[in-house]
């Protein structure tokens, strides 16, 4: 969605995009407080159950072009048998990794990877499916103590290397300022400046289904973009001086910009 509009259907650049899955967690943690790995394996498989059967459901509710009566939650559904929806998988364990891509292979569906911090490990199951993986939180420990301290600085380049499309994104809104620099890490390991702009521009656009009509500056598209003074993915040295959405010129006035003005005035600051 872009972020100047009066409502939602005007700010949606794709309604009803896909449907997200947490995958179950197939870790089998053990320490004094945790379960026996026995039952927690039987949670894991029953998880995993519940799930096969409700997408088989589902995909034979999709056959029915005209159902006596309407299950809401199978319709929803309905996209993902037609490959007008794609389902986004939020998992990182390889094992829950390699577990989710056989699921989609079997019932036929568009994945997407999102988290993937194993994916690494896996990028010819990825690569032979056609599986685009959304990165989240570059900026953050390894998951496992004998892991490179900057294995999640490289695994853009990982993936990269391995032709395997990427994207990186950012959880909660109030750290989307930090998007970019979290795509200038990847660049100080391993992948180009240009390769890190896509990955939040038109990599992102195309992964979304979006890229038709945003995501790069081209004739027939949104003129959406940001003009910066010093090196967008630079926290040091990026300044936006200027937005425009659609084409549309953005007011980046805020009450913190107004706050500095008045007592910069004041106090005669430079």
């Amino acid at each position: 969605m872009q972020l100047d509009a009066w409502n939602y259907e005007d700010a949606a650049y794709k309604i009803d995009d896909g449907i997200h899955l947490n995958w179950p967690s197939l870790r089998i943690y053990q320490s004094n407080k945790s379960e026996e790995a026995i039952k927690q394996k039987e949670r894991s498989d029953k998880a995993i159950h519940e799930i096969i059967t409700l997408f088989a459901d589902a995909k034979a509710y999709s056959f029915i072009k005209q159902p006596l009566e309407k299950n809401l939650h199978l319709e929803a559904m309905k996209g993902l048998f037609d490959g007008s929806k794609q389902l986004f998988v939020h998992c990182n364990y390889v094992k829950e990794i390699i577990s989710a891509v056989a699921f989609c292979r079997q019932m036929g569906i568009k994945m997407v990877l999102v988290g993937g911090t194993d994916s690494w490990m896996v990028t010819d199951l990825l690569k032979e499916n056609s599986i685009p993986v959304v990165l989240e939180n570059i900026h953050r420990l390894p998951s496992r103590e004998d892991e490179d301290l900057d294995e999640p600085f490289k695994l853009a380049y990982l993936l990269k290397s391995a032709n395997v499309k990427f994207a990186v994104s950012i959880s909660g809104f109030w750290q989307n300022q930090n998007l970019a620099f979290q795509a200038g890490t990847t660049a100080a390991y391993g992948i180009t400046k240009e390769d890190a702009l896509r990955s939040i521009t038109i990599s992102a656009a195309e992964i979304l289904g979006i890229s038709s009509s945003t995501g790069s500056l081209q004739q027939g598209k949104d003129a959406t973009f940001i003009i910066t003074s010093g090196d967008l993915l630079d926290m040091k040295t990026s300044v936006v001086e200027d937005a425009f959405i659609q084409g549309r010129h953005i007011n980046l006035d805020d009450t913190r910009k107004e706050s500095y003005k008045k007592y910069k005035n004041k106090y005669g600051l430079n």
